[in-house]
């Protein structure tokens, strides 16, 4: 039964290993996410603020280079906006492919658990029978060397 119980504990020495890599590979995948996310929400201040100031120049008199400036300046913003959009859907999806595939090595940490407790406990069961039955056999014996006495 040891040896069997060698092996189980072996299998979950290598999904223990598989759910910290996957456990790491998740975290990196959590911190590029965060990166790229942080780096749309300061496109998206960037453009909030040129378009304030872009709109307070239309509303004044002032000229027509400055105003093509602004302009200009809000599309290619709104480019890169597009451009880090995309970035952060990847990211997203990469990160929760990730926190699958973590949750996954955690489901098979815990049946290899399971498995090891169920032997263990049959293991625990046996030995308890075993010494019961060696325990009446002594009975039995001590009864009967008594009897032949008597």
């Amino acid at each position: 039964m040891m040896a069997k119980e060698m092996v189980y504990e072996k299998i979950l020495s290598f999904r223990e290993t598989e759910k910290n890599e996957a456990q790491m590979h998740y975290q990196t995948s959590m911190e590029k996410f965060e990166a790229v996310a942080l780096k749309l929400v300061d496109l998206l201040q960037k453009k909030e603020k040129y378009e304030e100031q872009y709109y307070r120049y239309l509303e004044r008199n002032t000229d027509v280079s400055t105003i093509n400036m602004y302009y200009n300046y809000l599309r290619k913003i709104e480019e890169d906006i597009s451009q880090v959009q995309r970035k952060v859907n990847k990211a997203r999806d990469d990160m929760n492919k990730k926190q699958d595939h973590l949750t996954t090595q955690h489901v098979e940490v815990k049946k290899i658990e399971k498995i090891i407790d169920r032997k263990r406990l049959q293991l625990l069961e046996h030995e308890e029978f075993e010494e019961r039955k060696m325990m009446d056999d002594i009975s039995t014996r001590q009864f009967l060397g008594n009897k032949g006495r008597g």
